[in-house]
């Protein structure tokens, strides 16, 4: 019962701090850059659907077998080209925000946090500073398994993947802060 508190808890406290970061601060459009209107409405129409786009593109439609498209993918690694680099995530109409995101957004914010919870409850430590340091570890993790990727394979910029990784370890952090202080292990049980 104790991981479930301190899992609703940690995770209205990381909601929270994704809010401040997002509507407060400065820092979440480090490294993001606004495309001018009139290039984003040359795109409409000429994408056939939402998704993910890459460019420079590969040399087979879409629907090619993936030993197709993987071969063409190897090509293109090895070419140089005078084309941009990008990546673009692409939808025809820009829809109003509405609950859904914020919603989602919070179980998954209640997610993580009672998947913490159960990590440090497993690890049996004793000391509140270990406990939270358990945590902090788990946010350097989940921060680099993505973000690095992004930036290493795809080219996204050193401060905007910076910038999101301080976002998700200071996010962890105050996790870390409130599930340590509920979820704490016997000292018959503990092992640091």
């Amino acid at each position: 019962m104790k991981i479930v508190i301190a899992g609703i808890l940690g995770g209205i406290a990381l909601f929270i701090w994704g809010g401040i970061w997002h509507e407060l601060l400065p820092f979440q459009l480090n490294g993001l850059r606004s495309l001018p209107r009139e290039q984003a409405l040359e795109t409409k129409g000429k994408l056939p659907d939402a998704g993910v786009y890459v460019s420079p593109g590969y040399a087979v439609p879409d629907s090619a077998p993936f030993a197709a498209r993987l071969l063409s993918m190897r090509e293109l690694a090895r070419t140089r080209t005078d084309e941009p680099r990008q990546f673009l995530v692409y939808h025809p109409v820009a829809q109003p925000i509405t609950a859904r995101p914020f919603v989602i957004e919070f179980l998954t914010n209640i997610i993580q946090a009672l998947i913490a919870g159960f990590l440090v409850a497993q690890a049996r430590l004793q000391r509140y500073s270990s406990r939270v340091g358990f945590i902090v570890v788990l946010g350097l993790l989940a921060s680099i398994t993505t973000n690095i990727s992004f930036s290493n394979f795809y080219g996204f910029p050193a401060g905007f993947i910076t910038t999101n990784m301080i976002f998700v370890a200071i996010g962890y952090f105050i996790v870390g802060l409130i599930v340590a202080a509920i979820v704490k292990t016997p000292v018959s049980k503990a092992t640091v």
